[in-house]
């Protein structure tokens, strides 16, 4: 979106507040618009863009040395953090696509979540481990399945 369009956006939304008399609304209105109208946008979103740090083996040692794991201290995919209790059903339910975009970091952060046996960091490259993880998370919905069989 140009300048002169994100001002028009909030000249026209500008409006309400000033028809509620809401002048405390109105005067940040007026603040935003004199910023965009005295800076160039482009820069700063170009300089604000923070690359993600690259987590590596010594942080997934750290990680898994530590009592409780706290995956909030890391930069990583949120809904592994969601999901962390419920990771095999989280991973089965993910297409080919959605699978590659994590990082090596993240799928062994994954193997660990599913069990502590996987507690080494896995240096392969990013196919050789999310085929691991299938594998992983097959054996244990299978184990689940043959466990809530009733005879």
């Amino acid at each position: 979106m140009a300048n002169d369009d994100m001002i028009q956006f909030l000249q026209k939304y500008q409006k309400i507040p000033q028809d509620l008399n809401i002048d405390e609304d109105v005067r940040y209105f007026d603040e935003i618009i004199n910023y965009i109208k005295n800076c160039n946008f482009k820069n700063i979103v170009e300089t604000s863009t923070v690359q993600k740090k690259k987590y590596g083996e010594k942080d997934f040692e750290e990680l898994t040395n530590n009592a409780e794991v706290c995956l909030q201290d890391y930069d990583i995919n949120p809904a592994i953090i969601n999901y962390k209790d419920g990771i095999v059903e989280f991973w089965s339910g993910l297409n080919t696509d959605q699978k590659g975009n994590f990082t090596i970091f993240e799928l062994n952060i994954m193997l660990f979540l599913i069990s502590n046996q996987y507690n080494k960091y896995m240096k392969k490259d990013k196919k050789r481990v999310i085929a691991f993880l299938n594998d992983v998370v097959k054996s244990k919905r299978m184990e689940k399945s043959y466990k809530d069989i009733q005879v």
